[in-house]
């Protein structure tokens, strides 16, 4: 949960820096749930464990690109 706590903090994220860490960890996050999937879907059809594991990430990754686009969107205006 600590990354969430850190991904509201609008201050923190609204940095140059802030915003390459979390845009950084969104990418990587989503090119983890689409090896889950991949691996769920093409690999191993019956194990449902990896396409729920990689459906679940992939909506985290958004969250993440969008509260650092909102975060530099913040430092703008």
């Amino acid at each position: 949960m600590g990354l969430f706590k850190w991904a509201r903090d609008k201050e923190r994220v609204s940095t140059r820096s802030g915003f390459y860490i979390m845009f950084s960890l969104a990418a990587f996050i989503i090119l983890v749930g689409l090896v889950f999937l991949a691996i769920g879907v093409f690999h191993n059809p019956t194990s449902q464990f990896s396409v729920a594991f990689g459906l679940g990430y992939i909506p985290i990754g958004i969250f993440f690109i969008y509260r650092a686009i909102d975060g530099a969107r913040e430092k703008k205006g």
